[in-house]
């Protein structure tokens, strides 16, 4: 009983151990969660655009290392394994009654991710400035060279800083550009029709208007995977998203969720694009603006 008792402890050490590294590791979340509400009170919308990036890489950087942690986190089965030499008791031969075996099995822990844009919180800002106080400041050239029909009508950032352009064009080929944010090209994105609109809804999901052809989709870039096509009845353009709802343009305005069912229509004005946001400015506005396409 006292091994018993001895290798107990040692065991209840270990995940002990283990449970106070995850508590760090949830102070160090905490911390940077509440970094980006103070953030988003006190700061600008450009440095709250900056600074949640670089905070983004950190919670990336924490959820690998509580994933490393969690692949070293062990279970542990007691057996007692009888002494063979037990009928010797009586004989004051045997020493002790049994071994206290211990084996140690991975427990194979599912840790399940929120995505960063569903993980957001979203907080009421007042805007402390007027697009027309906005200072722009040149932060890259893109050239693009393209033996084939070109007309860039739309551009959208992703959550790891690549951009995709639409090519609206009547070419055979039809695709979505892609670009690193220091301007190199990554590949082309094949598509079903000539792309007009593009918004993002995910790190893996975008939704992707096509014009003239009356339809947009939900697509999954990562795969090429169209997840739902939605058909509008008349040419759909610009479109955007905002709070989980995706906003498009055909005649009126449409406004979806992001499975691709239509709530409601607004009666608005407008033709080529929209831009949605919770707020009077938007920092993805002003990011746009600062990229300009050299063909």
């Amino acid at each position: 009983m006292q091994t018993l008792a001895s290798t107990t402890q040692k065991c209840k050490s270990k995940c002990s151990n283990f449970l106070q590294q995850f508590n760090i590791q949830e102070e160090k979340l905490i911390k940077l969660k509440d970094q980006v509400l103070q953030m988003k009170e006190f700061a600008s919308d450009q440095q709250v655009f900056l600074g949640t990036r670089q905070i983004d890489k950190l919670v990336m950087s924490e959820i690998e290392s509580v994933k490393a942690s969690t692949d070293s986190v062990n279970d542990y089965k007691f057996n007692l394994v009888l002494n063979s030499d037990i009928q010797k008791l009586s004989n004051g031969v045997v020493k002790e009654f049994g071994k206290i075996q211990v084996t140690e099995h991975i427990t194979n822990l599912d840790i399940k991710e929120l995505k960063i844009e569903q993980a957001q919180m979203q907080q009421s800002v007042l805007p402390r400035s007027i697009i027309a106080d906005v200072e722009l400041k040149l932060v890259t050239k893109l050239k693009i060279k393209n033996k084939v029909e070109l007309c860039l009508t739309d551009c959208a950032i992703l959550s790891n800083g690549h951009l995709l352009f639409a090519n609206y064009t009547t070419s055979i080929r039809q695709y979505i550009l892609e670009y690193s944010e220091e301007g190199n090209f990554i590949g082309r994105i094949k598509v079903s029709a000539s792309p007009h609109s593009i918004t993002v809804l995910d790190s893996d999901t975008i939704v992707i208007s096509y014009g003239y052809n009356r339809f947009f989709e939900i697509f999954n870039y990562r795969n090429s995977r169209i997840e739902k096509r939605i058909d509008t009845g008349g040419p759909c353009c610009g479109l955007s998203q905002s709070n989980g709802k995706i906003y498009v343009i055909y005649n009126k305005v449409g406004v979806f969720d992001i499975t691709g069912k239509k709530e409601r229509t607004l009666d608005a004005e407008t033709d080529e694009h929209i831009f949605a946001s919770k707020h009077n400015s938007s920092v993805q506005t002003i990011q746009l603006a600062l990229y300009v396409v050299m063909i």
